[in-house]
């Protein structure tokens, strides 16, 4: 997989008040972030995210290596989108290579990750993305 995007959803809100300035999936969970985790296992050669607006800011001044809401980049090639909340078992992170545009990982009713295609991103917009990709699902 060349590019990965962590997300996300309205549920991360739950995490306030230790996620009011981060995005989710820089928790520490244990040693590492969710973040942190899941790009050491997954060959991504760019990354991003999508993350409150609030936060884009700041966040991409911290990782200017990321792609923080970018649409135009979502839109240039297939993407695998992983839901910040979500942390996987190190057997999950390791089927994460192997996503097809055919595959989405669910837990419950929650898109845990899924591969965006290019022609897809123009649902996803800075307000609702996590509806989208319910959607896009």
């Amino acid at each position: 997989m060349n590019r990965l995007a962590l997300f996300e959803d309205r549920s991360a809100l739950q995490f306030t008040p230790v996620a009011l300035m981060r995005p989710v999936f820089e928790l520490l969970c244990g040693q590492f972030t969710a973040r942190e985790r899941i790009l050491k296992s997954v060959p991504a050669r760019e990354w991003g995210g999508l993350i409150r607006p609030a936060l884009t800011e700041v966040y991409a001044e911290e990782f200017p290596e990321a792609r923080i809401n970018d649409a135009v980049w979502l839109s240039e090639a297939p993407t695998l989108l992983v839901n910040g909340r979500w942390l996987p078992a190190r057997q999950e992170i390791s089927h994460l290579a192997n996503v097809t545009s055919d595959t989405v990982g669910m837990i419950g009713n929650t898109v845990a990750y899924l591969l965006l295609e290019p022609e897809e991103a123009v649902l996803l917009t800075a307000e609702a993305w996590d509806d989208a990709i319910q959607k896009i699902a």
